[in-house]
């Protein structure tokens, strides 16, 4: 697995560029609009997500100016390692079953239900949560790479559930989808902060501060609820509604049928 990552190619500079912008808290968005404007394929993908019905806006954005306002640049910056990741890993995740298009559904499914809950529950974390729910399962085509030659390869396909497809990608390759991304994103030299819940996450990492254990314990929650293999059944919510109470985490109920209703 180190080997796959370590010999990953770099990411376009467009969105070096980006990452580094958003870390500059002197950044404008005129300063990011300006760098990823010169993508055309990229400016196109970040409207498209603007206008999910995630965001419930009655006017349909037009501009990236307009989009980036509406996101933020820590957002954006989550978007465009998205995309770009997509870009420069050159493989199907079919060892899982599905088509990558089918992973960014259920990545905005999981940001849609972020979005909503973070909102209620604790809006100074919204950003990371959101970020990392849309991100943590870029890991999968890491581990899609690192099985592409592999054949006669099929529990990932039929593990039926959350934690079966983690116990699945352990014994298989030995790491789960959200240590594959930390690995790639460490890389890639990634938001810090999201490498550090994504670690945890995966108990890599085995203690980070208070705030981000938050985002990893919210972020376990929407996973078992929404993943490749289960989206708002009904034994799905059941385990997250369970998880939820177990760490004391209110509003996801609610937040959950609203966000089931938000078709993405």
């Amino acid at each position: 697995m180190y080997k796959i990552v370590g010999n990953m190619p770099p990411l376009p500079q467009t969105v070096v560029q980006v990452q580094e912008v958003c870390k500059d808290e002197k950044a404008t968005i005129s300063d990011v609009v300006n760098i990823i404007m010169r993508d055309p394929m990229l400016t196109a993908n970040i409207l498209k997500a603007a206008n999910s019905p995630i965001y419930g806006l009655t006017r349909e954005v037009k501009t990236l100016s307009q989009a980036v306002s509406l996101f933020g640049l820590s957002t954006i910056s989550g978007l465009v390692m998205s995309y770009a990741t997509k870009r420069v890993i050159k493989v199907e995740p079919d060892i899982y079953g599905i088509s990558k298009a089918k992973l960014t559904e259920t990545e905005f499914k999981q940001a849609a239900l972020a979005t909503v809950w973070a909102k209620k529950l604790d809006p100074s974390i919204k950003d990371d949560l959101v970020i990392v729910a849309l991100l943590s399962d870029l890991g999968k085509l890491v581990i899609a790479k690192a099985l592409e030659e592999q054949e006669g390869i099929t529990a990932l396909k039929e593990a039926k559930n959350f934690i079966e497809l983690r116990k699945a990608e352990k014994e298989t390759v030995g790491v789960t989808t959200e240590q594959a991304c930390a690995m790639m994103f460490e890389h890639w030299k990634f938001n810090q902060n999201i490498i550090d819940i994504l670690n945890f996450f995966a108990g890599v990492k085995k203690d980070i501060e208070p705030r981000l254990k938050k985002v990893a314990v919210m972020l376990l929650v929407i996973k078992t609820c929404i993943n490749i293999k289960e989206c708002y059944t009904k034994e799905s919510i059941t385990q997250a509604s369970k998880l939820a109470k177990k760490y004391k985490l209110v509003h996801f109920d609610e937040s959950a049928i609203e966000a089931q209703e938000v078709e993405v």
